[in-house]
């Protein structure tokens, strides 16, 4: 999945939580420039989350 702006990203997070298996999600920059504690209140839910750098 590519996640397109901030809202897409926090979408595509929520579904990724509730999915099974392993879920990629790319093109988070929106995340690391203005929306920085999105992920690791999802991991409060449960989620195992690996973020690789690279990217822009």
């Amino acid at each position: 999945m590519e996640a397109q702006d901030i809202r897409a990203v926090n979408a595509l997070v929520i579904a990724a939580l509730i999915a099974d298996g392993t879920s990629t999600i790319r093109e988070m920059f929106h995340v690391r420039r203005g929306y920085g504690h999105l992920l690791p209140s999802r991991a409060t839910l449960g989620a195992e989350i690996t973020i690789i750098p690279g990217g822009r």
